[in-house]
């Protein structure tokens, strides 16, 4: 009877030990510390792996290989969309030139859904270089399905970007005129509806 009474005692001193209840908290701050810093390092991963996608640095068989979250990708064209958003609310004139540029350079990255509205853009304003691109991506003569957001060359559009950008001074789009109106003339030839098409409101 008398180990029974004493055995609470000495469980009670045990516990209000300082060494104990240190040793507690150490452990408390041990196991936060690593849990918030491992949410710490997730999500500066995901800010890297989203700045690399804006800027096109993730490489394309990453993302097939499932190794990056799509989620984290940006949605297609919305980069050029905010920078044509951006360059409005500025208002005329427009620095086109520099649109272009960054135009060029989603391009080279692959991304073409970006470039391809820049490119629009600034052809849509006049821009000779632009309008020269536009036609080319469209061209049957250089039309690429890996560089195109087009399933198939369209010699229509090329010829009106060309035939844009030589109303507008562009020798250059003059001569591809002439080399568009030539494969017309042959493809019509052999029976190509779209070239028959194109031959009845060409001017070259």
């Amino acid at each position: 009877m008398l180990m029974t009474e004493t055995m609470p005692d000495n469980k009670f001193k045990s516990l209000s030990n300082p060494i104990i209840w240190v040793g507690l908290i150490v452990f408390v701050l041990v196991v936060a510390l690593l849990f918030f810093s491992d949410r710490g390092d997730n999500g500066s991963l995901r800010l890297e792996v989203s700045s690399n996608a804006e800027q096109g640095l993730i490489s394309p068989d990453l993302i097939s290989q499932g190794e990056i979250d799509r989620s984290l990708l940006p949605t297609p064209g919305a980069m050029a969309r905010e920078l044509i958003s951006n360059a409005r609310l500025k208002g005329k004139p427009y620095n086109l030139a520099a649109l272009h540029t960054q135009a060029g350079l989603f391009y080279v990255q692959g991304n073409l859904a970006d470039a391809h509205i820049l490119f629009f853009f600034c052809a849509r304003e006049s821009y000779k270089p632009a309008m020269l691109k536009m036609a080319e991506m469209a061209d049957p003569l250089r039309f690429n399905t890996a560089d195109s957001l087009l399933d198939k060359a369209d010699s229509n559009q090329a010829r009106k970007w060309y035939q844009l950008a030589a109303d507008a001074g562009s020798e250059l789009a003059k001569r591809r005129l002439q080399d568009l109106y030539l494969w017309a003339v042959a493809e019509a030839d052999r029976g190509n509806l779209e070239a028959r098409n194109l031959l009845l409101n060409y001017r070259p």
